[in-house]
């Protein structure tokens, strides 16, 4: 399941990378405008795939860490985006890669604590 977790964050990371492209530039239009609280959706667009990666790439030494900074970075997304049909699309692999790193870490605590029989 680590191994799941960690190609959904790979996967899921390039897609935010390139939507956080566009997310930063659309806050730094509304910005230039006077939108409220554009500066948080920039600061979002790049936090969010660079949890994603971390937490990607520890997810097979690290599960629980990595699940934990999958799930920030999938609430975020949620914050930012919404609840709907694209903030699902972008946020629900994050949160389901999360979720697939407990489950991972729960798996290896059990495979570590079968003790061998001599």
């Amino acid at each position: 399941m680590t191994t799941a977790a960690m190609v959904l964050g790979i996967i899921w990371g390039v897609l935010l990378a390139i939507y956080a492209v566009y997310t930063y530039y659309a806050g730094k239009l509304g910005a230039s405008v006077g939108v409220q609280g554009a500066e948080y959706v920039m600061i979002a667009s790049v936090v969010v795939p660079l949890l994603v990666f971390v937490g990607a790439g520890i997810a097979k030494s690290k599960p629980v860490i990595a699940g934990i900074l999958l799930l920030v970075a999938g609430l975020i997304m949620f914050w930012l985006i919404g609840i709907n049909g694209v903030g699902l699309f972008f946020g629900g692999p994050v949160v389901l890669a999360a979720g697939l790193a407990f489950f991972g870490a729960r798996e290896l605590s059990e495979k570590s604590s079968v003790t061998p029989k001599v």
